[in-house]
């Protein structure tokens, strides 16, 4: 402390040395992974340098000054997990990502190995508007359309009327959520690589009810869902955002992002070479 008192680029000074191990999933060694390193220098702004794992996958930087550090693994056939892009702090004993360097003690850099995707529809941001009359919206995931007569999702969505609740305009709201002769699993963002979609425990609903007085009230919700329909020719993942009752507009539902496997399969890992989405869009009428 007594530092940065008699010098305010003090915390940009700080000894930098960092020893690292890259590992993959199953925490085996990755050997000559890339490590991208970056730090704020006094005087000199952001320094970067790169190194390289060994047979051991231990990677090192040595003798540099500054706040903080940046370290990111990346190798070819390899994704970058969230352990594998690190932030450590040199300067401030206070935050939780202050780091003090250990040569005993490696700091684990984390890279999942590629597996082998396949033809996969991939769409993002697709909204539906519903009928204020009705609630009601059917979705042909593999035409990518709201369609009634073949869909693989139905959602049904209720309000009641607008109140005032601790000075706020609320209203009670339902929706249901069916995966037409199939069923969902919800799982969390939390999950990095929803790359194959379980063989059992669907539901065939989703339900959730939003009472206006709930502390936890929100006026839509966000999910994510392992989804399989048709009988199981159809598997695959998305993320849905349902809005019973937006204000000045219809209800709403949209795709923020969902893959489908056509063929049946639940292996859902995409490639954007291997993108099949035009080969199946039907236009709206």
């Amino acid at each position: 402390m007594e530092g940065i008192k008699s010098d305010r680029k003090w915390n940009w000074k700080r000894p930098i040395n960092f020893f690292g191990v890259v590992f993959d999933e199953e925490n085996r060694p990755i050997e000559n992974a890339e490590v991208n390193f970056q730090w704020n220098e006094a005087d000199r702004g952001t320094q970067s340098a790169t190194a390289f794992s060994d047979d051991r996958g231990y990677v090192k930087l040595l003798d540099r000054r500054g706040y903080v550090l940046l370290a990111t693994a990346r190798k070819d056939g390899y994704y970058t997990t969230r352990l594998g892009n690190i932030y450590l702090n040199y300067a401030e004993p206070w935050d939780p990502k202050f780091h003090q360097p250990d040569p005993d003690r490696h700091v684990i850099l984390k890279l999942r190995r590629k597996g082998v995707p396949e033809p996969l529809i991939e769409r993002r941001m697709l909204t539906f508007p519903g009928s204020a009359e009705e609630g009601v919206i059917s979705i042909d995931l593999l035409g990518q359309r709201a369609f009634d007569e073949v869909a693989d999702l139905r959602i049904r969505m209720n309000h009641g009327p607008i109140v005032e609740t601790a000075g706020r305009r609320r209203f009670d709201w339902t929706v249901e959520v069916e995966a037409i002769d199939g069923g969902l699993i919800e799982y969390s963002s939390r999950e990095e690589f929803p790359f194959l979609a379980p063989e059992f425990g669907y539901e065939p609903v989703f339900r959730i009810a939003m009472r206006a007085d709930s502390p936890q009230w929100e006026s839509n919700f966000t999910k994510r869902f392992f989804f399989r329909t048709r009988g199981g020719m159809h598997f695959g993942r998305m993320e849905l955002r349902v809005s019973p009752f937006p204000e000045n507009a219809p209800p709403t539902v949209t795709l923020v992002e969902y893959y489908l496997n056509p063929a049946g399969s639940r292996n859902l890992e995409f490639s954007p070479d291997l993108e099949v989405s035009q080969k199946y869009y039907v236009p709206q009428n």
